[in-house]
């Protein structure tokens, strides 16, 4: 195992998961520091004929709940993890990291056990039965809870657009 090869290509895919389970900016550092720590240890145990991401992002979202059970905080908010597109021009630019900062505060609204499905379906696009395995959940749960988060997260942003009159 080459573990500083493996840091190094996955150290910002962990920072950016545990931005979007709700970890906030001054305990990612730590946090991932902690996820590769736990790979480093669990790595035996690791099927190599599996994906590696979904099950690095297990870890990390272990980790991020027990950090929550230890703050004592039932949900954080999301914050900025990423720096807005330079590509586009400065209004694109502008609407872009509006939207994104949308779906971060509607996100923040998804409870973290249905958040971990979506994030590793529709933003990672794992396979719903590889989810399952990673997260150590049913088949039928992991379908269950993709549902419920996606609901959620269109709930989180109507709303939204009604207090804000449309906004983007």
């Amino acid at each position: 195992m080459d573990f500083r090869r493996i840091f190094d290509e996955h150290a910002s895919y962990v920072f950016h998961s545990l931005a979007r389970l709700g970890v906030p900016n001054h305990h990612r550092d730590d946090l991932v520091q902690e996820v590769f720590m736990t790979v480093h240890a669990l790595f035996e145990d690791y099927d190599q004929s599996r994906p590696f991401r979904p099950w690095v992002f297990a870890i990390a979202y272990r980790v991020c709940l027990r950090h929550r059970r230890k703050s004592g905080r039932n949900r954080e908010l999301l914050v900025e993890s990423e720096a807005p597109s330079t590509e586009a021009g400065p209004h694109e630019a502008l609407e872009g990291a509006e939207a994104r900062a949308r779906v971060r505060e509607a996100l923040a609204n998804v409870e973290v056990h249905r958040r971990a499905v979506l994030i590793l379906k529709d933003i990672d696009g794992q396979s719903i039965p590889e989810i399952a395995h990673a997260l150590g959940i049913p088949l039928n749960t992991a379908y269950s809870r993709l549902r419920l988060a996606r609901a959620d997260l269109a709930a989180a942003l109507t709303a939204k657009d009604v207090t804000t009159g449309g906004a983007a």
